[in-house]
């Protein structure tokens, strides 16, 4: 019966290559499984016509957390040389905005200042729950394999759309699509910001309470 409902949390947490869920050790995917689904990056700005303005990444997570004290996110970068996969910047969640309530989901943003372009190799960030597990490590431009930071070790997922020197002021890249977990979701072209809320394209289903897992597992 252990190794039946270890098989299936396996299976819950697999890899989605569309929003970049990225499995740790065997052990720190059981310690992860609750919240990897429910607690992700929804949008973020990082380019735009003319001076960057506005640049921010706002996350969703189950309302019922409040806040995303202990979370963090590590920013990446992916330019060609020796600075590539080195981490430039971390930001602490605690002092994430929060926004509305729907679904059941929480939003929170941070405004990021100097957020890297994409140029040259492309460039990413990390979402890290406060046992130092990456839940989300995604990239836009291109893919990175970090060298330092919690996601050493890492490659990172290209979520597949970017923005550019033309992208309009006041837009974003944003997740669309219907449900509650991050795996319902995919990004989508750059359109109107919506931060601190549902995003354009987006229906926010409730996933209800998140399912306790066993603290140990037999080796």
């Amino acid at each position: 019966m252990k190794l039946f409902v270890v098989a299936l949390i396996g299976l819950a947490i697999g890899i989605d290559a569309d929003t970049g869920v990225f499995p740790n050790s065997s052990r720190q995917e059981h310690r992860r499984a609750e919240q990897v689904t429910q607690v992700f990056i929804n949008e973020f700005h990082y380019d735009n016509a003319g001076t960057d303005q506005d640049e921010f990444v706002e996350l969703a997570f189950p309302s019922d957390m409040f806040n995303l004290n202990g979370y963090y996110l590590e920013f990446y970068n992916g330019r060609t040389g020796n600075n590539h996969g080195k981490r430039y910047d971390t930001i602490a969640l605690s002092a994430c905005i929060n926004g509305v309530l729907s679904g059941g989901k929480r939003f929170c943003t941070v405004n990021v200042s100097k957020v890297q372009n994409g140029n040259n190799g492309g460039d990413g960030l990390a979402l890290v729950d406060p046992n130092n597990l990456v839940l989300q490590f995604i990239s836009y431009e291109g893919t990175i394999t970090a060298v330092q930071g919690a996601a050493q070790g890492m490659t990172s997922t290209d979520i597949g759309v970017q923005e550019t020197r033309t992208t309009p002021i006041g837009y974003s890249l944003q997740l669309g699509g219907t449900g509650c977990a991050l795996s319902d979701f995919t990004w989508q072209s750059p359109s109107a910001a919506s931060k601190g809320g549902v995003n354009i394209d987006q229906v926010m289903e409730s996933c209800g309470s998140p399912t306790l897992l066993p603290t140990e597992f037999p080796t």
